[in-house]
């Protein structure tokens, strides 16, 4: 089961097959497309790794979450962007922090963490940190990682 220390105290959220907490505010599709094309231009065209922003990029097409009116996912995409790959590398655990911050407004980590054991891709990157089962901040941490990997090897 997930750890007991995950940064919420509503305990329902730690079900992963339970209802979801919220009611879904739909975002029309169109605009969800506006942004993932602004995030794949702002990747491409960067000479230098945007980890903040790849993690950002990953949650929306990966994971199908959507952003949410005043939420600090740009606030902290831009400062992860500005540790770069090493910065986010040596501060990991806050990156991880701010992520976990972030799951626990929205709610979005939940049904996440139940999906992860089915996909082997992620599990990859989960195995390097543990044998056990997977908590929420390991999917954060491997979110992390997977983004610094893939804007080092973007970048050269």
């Amino acid at each position: 089961m997930l750890d007991s220390d995950w940064p919420c105290s509503n305990s329902d959220l730690l079900n992963p097959l339970g209802p979801h907490p919220l009611k879904k505010t739909s975002i029309p599709q169109e605009t969800q497309q506006q942004k993932k094309e602004a995030l794949e231009k702002k990747l491409h065209e960067s000479p230098v790794g945007l980890p903040g922003t790849r993690v950002k990029y990953l949650i929306m097409t990966d994971w199908k979450q959507h952003a949410r009116k005043n939420c600090a996912c740009d606030a902290r995409a831009r400062q992860m962007d500005e540790l770069g790959c090493d910065g986010c590398r040596e501060k990991i655990d806050t990156c991880v922090e701010w992520l976990m911050e972030g799951a626990a407004e929205r709610h979005w980590i939940r049904p996440v963490v139940a999906l992860l054991s089915e996909d082997r891709t992620w599990m990859k990157f989960l195995s390097l940190h543990t044998d056990r089962d997977i908590t929420p901040q390991q999917v954060a941490r491997s979110l992390i990682d997977k983004a610094i990997n893939i804007e080092r090897e973007r970048v050269g």
